[in-house]
């Protein structure tokens, strides 16, 4: 991803930031690696967004975007439910001694089911925004 710049983020935590671009796709807003927002920009388009600074991914709201900025905001929001799911259920699972065979059975059910779900999820997701350029990439 090419980078197109740095703000000077406000004491109060506010930024403005413009750019013009000529191609369409996915942009990120990064606070640092781990810490970004993925949109996707079409030429002439207008996007605001207001975020916490210290954790942009789970705290961003799309006050003006594109229809497909806001199905990857719908999407990886789903996808992060998923994946703390997930990752709770493996902590659980590494916790457990070396007998409690059944609550590992039943930890491995609930892991199988998390992610039965997020694929059901997925697939109609995709079903229903068909249409959106965003899936083109």
């Amino acid at each position: 991803m090419e980078n197109k710049g740095n703000v000077t983020v406000n004491p109060d935590g506010t930024f403005d930031y413009s750019l013009d671009i000529n191609t369409i796709g996915f942009y990120s807003i990064a606070y640092s690696q781990e810490n970004s927002v993925l949109l996707y920009l079409e030429p002439g388009s207008a996007t605001e967004i207001h975020a916490d600074g210290s954790n942009m991914f789970d705290s961003y709201e799309l006050q003006e975007a594109s229809d497909d900025s806001k199905f990857i905001k719908e999407y990886f929001s789903e996808y992060s439910k998923f994946s703390k799911n997930q990752q709770q259920l493996n902590s659980e699972m590494k916790a457990l001694d070396f007998s409690a065979d059944r609550k590992r059975k039943e930890l491995i059910e609930q892991s199988e089911q998390n992610r039965s779900e997020f694929n059901e999820y997925k697939l109609a997701f995709i079903d229903s925004h068909a249409e959106a350029p965003m899936l083109a990439f």
